[in-house]
C-alpha cells in the first residue's frame, strides 16, 4: 500500500534543513522509503560491489538499480561518475546505475555518462527527485524513459516539461501603485537585506476582527510557476484579488518587493536577472515568496519557496485565508478548497487579532528614500 504523503513530508523538511551534514543521509534513507512505495524492493548498504559502499540497491523485477543519493554544495562531477562506474564493473552486466542528485551536473559528468555507455548510469535532479516526491512522477516510468533516451538517442535525458499555461499572461487586476525610480517606473525594487523575513504591505492588514477570526490554511502541491499562476487565477475566480496586492522575495542577502499578482509572477521567473542585478555572488539555494491582499475582508496570504539553480522548482507552499467571522454563503471558499485538492479544508477559530506591528526608536535606524510610491 503506498504511504506517499509521509515521505513527501520528510522530503520536504529535508528540503528546508540547513544541516549538510545530516541531509545527505537523511535524503538516502528516505529515498530509499519512497522506491519502496514506488513498489521496488529496496536493500540499504548492500554489499553488492564490495569492497565498496553503495547507498542502495533497487530491485523491480526484471531490473535491479545500484542507486547513489547525493545532496551536498558542488556539483557531481567526472569523478563522482567514474565512481560508480567502478561499482558497476564489480556487480552483474544487467545492473543499471542510478544517481539521484540534488546539487546539480557539471558538464563533464554528463558527457562522461554520454560518451561510455558500456555500462548505463542514470542521472536523476533535483526538479525530478521533488515530483517524485510530490507523486507526479512515476519512478519506474521515468528510469525506462531515461534509459531509453540514453540507449537510442546517445545523450542524457532531463524531464523539462512545464505546464501548457506557462506562456499565458493572466488577466489579474493590474497595480493601482508602482514604484517610480531614477529611472523611471519599476515593476519591483530590491534591497540588501539580512534574511529578516519582512513581508511589504502598505497598510496593517486589518480584517475588522480584534478579538477573534477565522482561518483556513490550505496546503498547495504546486512545482511550477505557472500552477502557481493557476492558484492565483482560482482565488480571483472564487474569493476575488484586489489592485493593492503586494509582494515580497527573500534571498540571504537580498530583498525585493512590489505590486500586482502578474508582476509577482513575473520577477519569480526572472530570478536570474534580479540576481544579476543585484550582483548576488552566493545566493542561498532557495528564496522565500509571499504574496498579500485584502479583498473585501478576506486577508489572502500566499507563500512558497522557489528552490533556483540547475533544476528550479516551488515547494513548501501554503495558501491562508483570513476572515473577521465566518461567512454566510461558504460555496465559493469550498470551491476553492475542491480545486486546490484540499476538499476537507475547514475554517479554524483563532483567538487574538494575530496582528503584531514594530516601532523604530529615533536614532536607531536610518531610513533612506529609495523608491516613491505612486498611485492612480
Amino acid at each position: 500500500m503506498r504511504q506517499t504523503g509521509k515521505t513527501r513530508k520528510l522530503f520536504e523538511r529535508l528540503l528546508e534543513s540547513e544541516d549538510a551534514a545530516g541531509r545527505g543521509p537523511a535524503f538516502e534513507r528516505v529515498l530509499g522509503e519512497r522506491l519502496a512505495d514506488d513498489g521496488f524492493t529496496v536493500h540499504f548498504n548492500p554489499r553488492t560491489a564490495r569492497p565498496r559502499q553503495t547507498d542502495l540497491l533497487a530491485i523491480r523485477e526484471p531490473q535491479h538499480f545500484l542507486i547513489e543519493a547525493k545532496w551536498r554544495k558542488r556539483s557531481i562531477d567526472v569523478g563522482d561518475v567514474d565512481s560508480l562506474r567502478t561499482r558497476l564493473n564489480r556487480v552483474p552486466s544487467d545492473i543499471v546505475g542510478c544517481i539521484f542528485n540534488m546539487s546539480g551536473y557539471g558538464s563533464g559528468a554528463i558527457e562522461q555518462v554520454e560518451s561510455d555507455r558500456t555500462r548505463e548510469i542514470l542521472l536523476f535532479n533535483a526538479a525530478e527527485i521533488n515530483s517524485i516526491f510530490a507523486d507526479r512522477f512515476d519512478v519506474h516510468e521515468l528510469m525506462r524513459r531515461k534509459r531509453e533516451m540514453l540507449r537510442v538517442e546517445g545523450w542524457v535525458w532531463f524531464d523539462d516539461s512545464k505546464p501548457e499555461s506557462s506562456a499565458r499572461r493572466r488577466n489579474f487586476p493590474p497595480p493601482s501603485r508602482e514604484f517610480r525610480t531614477k529611472t523611471g517606473p519599476a515593476p519591483l525594487v530590491g534591497f540588501p537585506s539580512d534574511n529578516d523575513e519582512t513581508v511589504f504591505f502598505l497598510d496593517i492588514p486589518e480584517t475588522g476582527a480584534i478579538d477573534t477570526f477565522v482561518s483556513m490554511e490550505l496546503r498547495l502541491a504546486i512545482h511550477h510557476t505557472a500552477e502557481l499562476a493557476d492558484v492565483l487565477e482560482m482565488i480571483q475566480d472564487t474569493v476575488g484579488l484586489s489592485d493593492e496586492g503586494t509582494f515580497s522575495i527573500q534571498q540571504l542577502s537580498h530583498a525585493w518587493y512590489g505590486f500586482g499578482a502578474q508582476n509577482f509572477l513575473d520577477a519569480i521567473g526572472n530570478w536570474e536577472q534580479r540576481y544579476s542585478k543585484a550582483k548576488l555572488k552566493s545566493p542561498h539555494h532557495s528564496e522565500d515568496l509571499v504574496f498579500l491582499d485584502l479583498s473585501g475582508r478576506a486577508l489572502i496570504a500566499l507563500t512558497s519557496r522557489q528552490r533556483v539553480g540547475d533544476s528550479t522548482f516551488l515547494h513548501a507552499s501554503e495558501l491562508e485565508i483570513q476572515l473577521p467571522g465566518i461567512p454566510i454563503d461558504l460555496s465559493k471558499f469550498q470551491e476553492l478548497a475542491r480545486k486546490m485538492d484540499n476538499p476537507d479544508a475547514l475554517f479554524q477559530t483563532c483567538m487574538g487579532s494575530g496582528l503584531h506591528s514594530a516601532h523604530f526608536k529615533a536614532g536607531q535606524v536610518k531610513l533612506v528614500p529609495h523608491s516613491k510610491i505612486v498611485s492612480f
